[in-house]
């Protein structure tokens, strides 16, 4: 009887270590600071957090101004982000980048002169499965390119808006 009280409390005490760890991370990338803006990890990750912060003066500060559909001010961006975070039908990840449930991390970099491009994992932890299920996760790219010296995002693969690209589209505002 002792015995099987004892594995009891392992398992329980098991549950707890795994359930801090799953939400030491998820806080993780929310609560951490902006990084120099000097390299392009530094550059993706902090547009990233200020989606996620929904900081969008700082997240448009990241943009390059040589987007043909470039946002004409931050409203513009506002929109444009609040219209693709509404979009359920944009597979295959959630683009509701605030969800406490999504980690970001922001992985290998490649350099070739004035041209970047940044490996960014999206992980969700949850769908319904604290324990014993594997995390979703979706890789996507950023590319970067310094202007004027400073690094800035000329494409994404993932949290990016078409319209971007294409303001002319008949779903951009």
């Amino acid at each position: 009887m002792k015995a099987s009280r004892f594995l009891f409390a392992i398992a329980v005490g098991v549950v707890i270590l795994v359930a801090a760890l799953l939400i030491s991370v998820l806080l993780r990338f929310n609560m951490s600071p902006y990084q120099a803006e000097d390299t392009p990890e530094g550059v993706a990750r902090n547009y990233l957090l200020a989606l996620q912060r929904k900081d969008y003066e700082r997240a448009y500060h990241y943009l390059s101004t040589t987007l043909s559909g470039y946002p004409a001010n931050v409203e513009q961006f506002a929109s444009d982000i609040e219209q693709l975070a509404s979009d359920v039908n944009r597979p295959p990840y959630d683009v509701n980048w605030y969800r406490e449930d999504v980690a970001l991390t922001v992985g290998p970099t490649w350099l070739s002169g004035d041209e970047a491009g940044v490996t960014v994992v999206r992980t969700r932890i949850g769908s319904g499965n604290l324990v014993g299920g594997e995390p979703d996760t979706f890789t996507f790219y950023m590319g970067l390119r310094r202007e004027n010296g400073v690094w800035k995002i000329q494409y994404a693969e993932g949290y990016w808006s078409d319209c971007w690209y294409y303001r002319s589209n008949p779903g951009c505002r």
